[in-house]
Order: structure tokens, then C-alpha cells, then sequence
């Protein structure tokens, strides 16, 4: 193949049709790509299955978890469609019949569960039915590109890198683009073209790292949360009514989002970075805190399950009843609105600059928390340049455009620049972001 001749993506294939991989089909063909989306055979035939006349040899049937995916994604809220209709750019298979139909795809993405045997594997077995210029990709959150590409043939070596969507994809502005030593430049330079003027995308490059950017800092920004909150008696609803708009956080805060994502994708995150990033000087932190365990073993995974950290129920009056989870007991207590006067008065000004400084100088136990929070985010992120990226500016892009971090990393430690004064060690830090 010429690496350096132009490449063109009219047809794209998906493989795994999980919220995810459903989710960037109708991404793709929101973009006005045809799309393939191809799972694994059903586990086995249903009651229902039979009573439809169904055998493991009807197709309807060993298509049927693809066409689940889909069906899935059609019925999304948010719309994982701009239209109904283009639902229709998207064919459904399965990965033992179908993988010949990659013969004319453009651009092949691997979006099964996150084990790197698994997708080994996968991959291996649609190397065989690829067109010498069909650009391959991993939508892995965190798992060793480099390790993936290992057990590819060397010829799609040059053509492979990781393409981190964010979830939902129509909605998640960033696209994390994690290139391996064998991925040619010219395929880094075409993919970064098209993901921003053709998906829309906000594209960080990243280094082949745990977690890649946004995960790591993120990850390490709700370990960081929880270990103050246990170690400074606080509880969820004081941290998501802490670190939320007054900070230049999303509405849904941090334990919010959490629900938002699912627990078990989070704790999974968390684990993964605690095993695989043995030289992190914060790595104890990333060991999930035991009430997390708990709430695994309970189901309280989130929005997905009814319940999270928080849930929502009508009672026998039919009114509408919010709770929190109180972690110690792993139970859920009423919901209660707390009150810390330098939030009061952070959110008595319009000016956002103002909020974040009046909250981080705030004497109370609200500032208090808040002071060290963005001193742990400080220093973390210093110590990650070069690590995980070359650039301050594409960390504080990977935490605006996947966590919906207002000002980013940097951004923050601009608005609270006086804390230098109070916190010498940040001066450091402060002259490397510069």
C-alpha cells in the first residue's frame, strides 16, 4: 500500500453493537456514511425465540444482537439520530457470517468489551477481509493501543490507532486520537482531518498512556473527591453541590455524572488505571473506596439501574421523592440542600472568575474542601505533562470537550491565580502550564 496516497471514508463498519458501538453507527451515519454494525451470535435461543420458529441457523436470529444494538440506539434520549431515517444507512450482521461484508469498508471500528484478548482476537479475524486501505481503529478507553496492534499483521500496522469517542458521540464533542509508533503520520494527519470536519469532533492527540488524557485526569478528580469527602466528613450532596456550576463543573456535578455514565463502567475505568499505571505516585488513590464495591454488589449502578448515587421514586401520594446514597451504610436517606456560605456568596455574582476564587479563599468547611480538591487537580495534572500529552492546552481540551469542565485544568488555575501566595508549590506548576 501507499501510505502517503489520499485516503477517502464513504463506508464505515462497526464492530460491537453495545450502547456504545450502536451509538457511533448512528453517529457515522448521522455524518452520511453507510455504516455495518456486526455482533456476536445471540447465547442462545429464548422461549420466544422457538415459539417465532426460529433455529441457531435463522438468520433473523444470529443477527439478533446487532439488530438489538440498534434498536436500542434508535430509541436513545437523547436522539443518537439527527432523524429517524438514517437509521436506514445502517446494516446489521453478525461477526461469524458477515465479517467478508469489510471487504469495502473505509474505516473499521472495534468497539467489544474492554479485554484486550478479546479484541486481539477480533481483530486478528477482520484483518483477513480488509482492503489495503482501510484505516482500523479501537474505541478502547484506555486499554495499550500499541499492545493491540501487537497481534496485527504488520501491513495494517501503519493503518491502526485508537479513536476514544466519548459517550453519547452525537452530543460528546471529543474524540481522543491515540497513534502507536508503526501508525503512519499521514493516517494520524487524514483521521484528524475527518473526525473534525466530518463528525464534528474536537480532536486531542494522545499518547499511548492508561486512561489516555480525559480519563486519567478524570478518574483521578473523582478519586481525589471521594477520599476528601470520607477523610473531611462530607457527603455526596455536598460534593456535587461543591464542585457543580459555581466551579465550572456540568449541572450533574461529579457523583451525578457518575450515575449519568454508569457505575460499573466508572469502577472499571478506576481499576483498570489502579493495575495498569504502577509508576503513578497516586496510584493508592485509584483502588476503589469499599462503599463503591458495595453499591456494585446492590445493582446501584446509576441512572441505567434506577438507582446510584442517587435515585428518584413517586411515593404513595404520587409525588415525586428524591434521595441520596449515604455511603457508610450503603442505604438511601432523603435528599437535603446543603449550605456553605462561601458558596452563598460565590453564587451572588455573575462573574464567573469571581465564583471559583470566592469559593477556593472561602473560610468555611465548603472552601476548605474546595481548596484542596483543586490543589490535588493542580499538582496531578503538572506531574502528567509530558506523560500523557505535550501540550497544557490539549488537557484542559479533553476535560472541556469530554467532561464538560468549563475552563479545563489551566483554565482554572488562571482563575484562582492568587492561590500562588497561599500555596507556594503551585508556582511550579503554574510556570509549566504557562
Amino acid at each position: 500500500m501507499d501510505i502517503g496516497r489520499p485516503f477517502e471514508i464513504k463506508k464505515a463498519a462497526v464492530l460491537g453493537a453495545g450502547v456504545m458501538g450502536a451509538s457511533i453507527a448512528a453517529h457515522l451515519a448521522n455524518a452520511g456514511l453507510d455504516c455495518l454494525l456486526l455482533d456476536i451470535l445471540p447465547p442462545g435461543l429464548t422461549d420466544e425465540d422457538r415459539r417465532k420458529g426460529w433455529t441457531e441457523e435463522t438468520p433473523a436470529w444470529r443477527n439478533k444482537t446487532a439488530v438489538a444494538g440498534l434498536a436500542r440506539a434508535a430509541g436513545l434520549k437523547p436522539p443518537a439520530f439527527y432523524t429517524g431515517k438514517n437509521a436506514a444507512r445502517i446494516r446489521t450482521g453478525n461477526l461469524e457470517d458477515h465479517l467478508a461484508w469489510l471487504n469495502d469498508a473505509d474505516w473499521v471500528i472495534e468497539a467489544v468489551l474492554e479485554d484486550l484478548e478479546v479484541k486481539q482476537r477480533l481483530l486478528a479475524r477482520a484483518a483477513g477481509h480488509l482492503k489495503g486501505t482501510c484505516i482500523v481503529s479501537t474505541n478502547t478507553s484506555g486499554l495499550s493501543v500499541r499492545d493491540m496492534a501487537a497481534k496485527a499483521p504488520p501491513g495494517l500496522r501503519p493503518r491502526f490507532l485508537g479513536t476514544h469517542f466519548f459517550n453519547p458521540p452525537r452530543y460528546m464533542r471529543l474524540l481522543e486520537l491515540v497513534p502507536t509508533e508503526d501508525t503512519s503520520p499521514h493516517v494520524v494527519r487524514f483521521m484528524r482531518a475527518f473526525c473534525e470536519d466530518v463528525l464534528g469532533k474536537g480532536v486531542v492527540l494522545c499518547r499511548d498512556v492508561p486512561n489516555f488524557i480525559a480519563n486519567r485526569m478524570g478518574v483521578f478528580e473523582i478519586a481525589n473527591a471521594i477520599q476528601l469527602m470520607i477523610r473531611k466528613n462530607l457527603g455526596i450532596e455536598d460534593v456535587d453541590t461543591l464542585v457543580g456550576r459555581e466551579l465550572g463543573r456540568p449541572g450533574t456535578a461529579l457523583f451525578g455524572t457518575v450515575d449519568l455514565v454508569g457505575l460499573d463502567t466508572a469502577v472499571q475505568i478506576m481499576t483498570h488505571l489502579y493495575e495498569a499505571a504502577g509508576d503513578d505516585e497516586m496510584r493508592p488513590l485509584f483502588r476503589p473506596a469499599g462503599f463503591l464495591t458495595a453499591m456494585l454488589e446492590k445493582g446501584f449502578l446509576g441512572d441505567k439501574a434506577g438507582r446510584g448515587f442517587y435515585r428518584s421514586f413517586r411515593n404513595e401520594r404520587g409525588e415525586k421523592v428524591r434521595e441520596v446514597l449515604d455511603y457508610e451504610k450503603t442505604g438511601y436517606v432523603p435528599l437535603r440542600r446543603p449550605v456553605f456560605p462561601s458558596l452563598e456568596e460565590a453564587r451572588r455574582t455573575d462573574d464567573p472568575l469571581r465564583k471559583i476564587r470566592v469559593l477556593f479563599h472561602g473560610e468555611d468547611r465548603g472552601g476548605a474542601f474546595v481548596r484542596e480538591y483543586l490543589c490535588n487537580n493542580f499538582i496531578y495534572a503538572t506531574n502528567r505533562i509530558p506523560g500523557v500529552c505535550d501540550s497544557p492546552a490539549d488537557m484542559d481540551r479533553a476535560m472541556k470537550w469530554g467532561y464538560n469542565h468549563r475552563f479545563g485544568i489551566k483554565g482554572t488555575v488562571y482563575r484562582t491565580l492568587s492561590i500562588t501566595i497561599m500555596y507556594p508549590v503551585l508556582g511550579t506548576a503554574l510556570k509549566i502550564l504557562s
